[in-house]
């Protein structure tokens, strides 16, 4: 502003670096909002069973599992469902040699060690892309979590997630 007249600032490196972070920026986050009601339409809400096995636990394990107790993935406290039954409770089963060298399944005395599948009742939503519980969580057949409730921490396996009847 010398002398009444002004320079024109122009614009460098760093201001165009500025902007084109921004309009990215905004990019992103409408394609995320326009994705995430993509998901929202293509999903189906409601109640789901979740089947799981826990296998080779002592047999008094299948006591700690009570009806109606909430469940939460022990790695991050995410509630997951509530548990509601256990379906089997069977011997557990192990391989020992036998004197020709070979390999015969035998099963643990009855009341050492069992093999334990249950049900988890969850309300999530289900879409192309799998089950999420509470809406977010992920969960499949096949993956191996953590659980906790009031009367037991233990480490199970998903083995099925279909829609819930009573």
């Amino acid at each position: 502003m010398n002398n009444g007249t002004l320079k024109q600032k122009k614009f460098n490196v760093l201001d165009w670096m500025i902007i084109i972070v921004l309009i990215l920026c905004v990019a992103v986050f409408v394609l995320r909002y326009t994705r995430k009601e993509d998901i929202k339409a293509n999903s189906i809400a409601g109640t789901y069973a979740i089947s799981f096995t826990v296998e080779n636990v002592r047999y008094t394990t299948s006591d700690a599992f009570v009806k109606g107790d909430a469940v939460y993935v022990a790695t991050d406290d995410t509630y997951i469902g509530i548990f509601d039954r256990i379906d089997s409770n069977n011997p557990s089963a192990y391989y020992a040699e036998d004197p020709s060298g070979g390999l015969v399944k035998k099963y643990y005395p009855e009341g050492t060690r069992v093999d334990l599948s249950g049900t988890i009742i969850s309300e999530g939503v289900m879409n192309d892309d799998g089950y999420f519980a509470g809406g977010s969580y992920y969960l499949a057949p096949g993956k191996e979590l953590t659980i906790y409730t009031g009367h037991i921490y233990i480490d199970i396996v998903l083995s099925g997630i279909t829609e819930y009847t009573e």
